[in-house]
């Protein structure tokens, strides 16, 4: 079984092997995925998606699509299988299920749809797409037989390694500081409370507040503006051309204006200034 760390370096190696970018949709809010892997994307943040997505007004589209296509033709496809969605390119998607857990599945892409389309596959093709959305990568033919089978290892790798750390869990339950801290790495990205929090600790709020002082020597509302920030800081160092607008939203910040501002109090600098000297090479 691979670490976690292996893991995320396998991750990376099939996105810079392939030109591609893995993400992961949770459509059952399933933790045990972003608890372990926060940095990986849980939205579809490859150029191509953004720009269909801002162009073309897809994003509705998209959601159905990753959401309720792909999960239905994954029960009959056990295999990874390619997608061509609604804008017209092509992902690699794979499911991974954990006994008593949740189905979630990642994703590899986008590609350009080649001519003859690769088996297994789900085509839910709805709009010609101009060419200057179209993502640049084709995959040759060796590399459209390579990519199934190294996303089938990094499902199969994955599902083991979350699954051995749910039975380590039922061993020796995580104390309330570990909790806590899963808790906001799993849902910083949606409106969460800290109400939501005590409501799942099984303790009242004024409760809750005094223990994170005690565990973190900060508020909650501190802890996951910091988790947030984190986010932010992070994509704003890739090579991907979000606009900041983007990288507030998947971050969690409830409008870009918020955005600004905390992540000016936090670091120091503007976004703009932290990517320019992140792309630079300068540590910011």
């Amino acid at each position: 079984m691979l670490s976690r760390d292996e893991l995320y370096r396998f991750m990376r190696m099939i996105e810079r092997q392939y030109s591609c970018r893995i993400s992961i949709v949770d459509a059952g809010k399933n933790v045990c995925f972003s608890t372990h892997f926060p940095e990986i994307d849980t939205v579809h943040l490859n150029e191509t998606c953004l720009k269909y997505k801002h162009d073309m007004d897809g994003g509705k589209e998209c959601v159905k699509c990753d959401c309720r296509d792909s999960l239905d033709f994954s029960q009959t496809v056990k295999t990874p299988f390619w997608k061509i969605c609604p804008a017209g390119v092509m992902e690699l998607v794979c499911t991974i299920a954990v006994p008593g857990q949740n189905k979630f599945q990642i994703f590899a892409g986008a590609f350009k749809v080649p001519a003859v389309l690769p088996e297994p596959h789900l085509y839910l093709k709805r709009k010609n797409i101009p060419d200057h959305l179209l993502p640049v990568k084709e995959l040759s033919e060796t590399e459209l037989g390579e990519l199934p089978i190294l996303f089938q290892l990094l499902a199969e790798n994955i599902s083991r390694f979350i699954e051995h750390d749910l039975t380590e869990k039922k061993q020796l339950p995580p104390d309330a500081r570990t909790y806590i801290t899963n808790y906001i790495d799993s849902y910083f990205r949606n409106g969460i409370s800290l109400a939501g929090l005590a409501e799942h600790l099984g303790w009242s709020p004024s409760h809750t507040t005094v223990r994170i002082r005690q565990f973190f020597g900060k508020t909650f509302l501190q802890l996951l503006t910091e988790r947030r920030i984190n986010n932010a800081k992070w994509l704003l160092r890739s090579h991907y051309p979000m606009n900041i607008a983007t990288i507030a939203k998947v971050s969690g910040f409830p409008t870009a204006a918020n955005f600004y501002k905390c992540f000016q109090r936090y670091t120091g600098m503007t976004p703009h200034e932290f990517r320019k000297k992140s792309l630079a090479g300068l540590k910011p």
